[in-house]
């Protein structure tokens, strides 16, 4: 785990591919003395577990999109939509619909450091002002 001074208690994974970890660690490796909580779960049980320390979810669809479905309906009650983001390097329609209809983010990788720096700009504007 890689401690966070970033706006939030941290990052999870649910069940990443080895290319989204490749680009969340190259993202990081970019943010200089920047600090975050890194936590990546590859289970049903792990994904409840590490929602409830972090505060933005990133899900991987890539490789199987109904474990990323079922992680999306396990962390919107948790999280709330403004804090899920459903990645995948493959077109998956249903998950994409899913996804949107939901009002969760949807990305299509794989993406580069500055668009991952974009997306968590944004996401860490969102969260400080629902906390205000």
């Amino acid at each position: 785990m890689v401690q966070s001074s970033f706006n939030s208690s941290g990052i999870c994974l649910l069940y990443p591919s080895r290319s989204l970890l490749w680009q969340v660690w190259e993202w990081i490796q970019g943010r200089g003395q920047e600090q975050f909580h890194l936590l990546a779960a590859n289970t049903a049980d792990g994904v409840r577990d590490f929602l409830r320390g972090g505060s933005i979810a990133l899900i991987d669809g890539s490789e199987h999109p109904s474990l990323a479905a079922e992680a999306l309906d396990t962390a919107l009650p948790e999280l709330g939509s403004e804090r899920v983001v459903v990645y995948s390097e493959r077109t998956n329609q249903e998950l994409e619909i899913l996804t949107r209809t939901c009002r969760a983010h949807f990305l299509l990788g794989p993406m580069n450091p500055a668009e991952w720096n974009d997306l968590f700009t944004v996401l860490n504007r969102q969260l400080i002002a629902s906390r205000v």
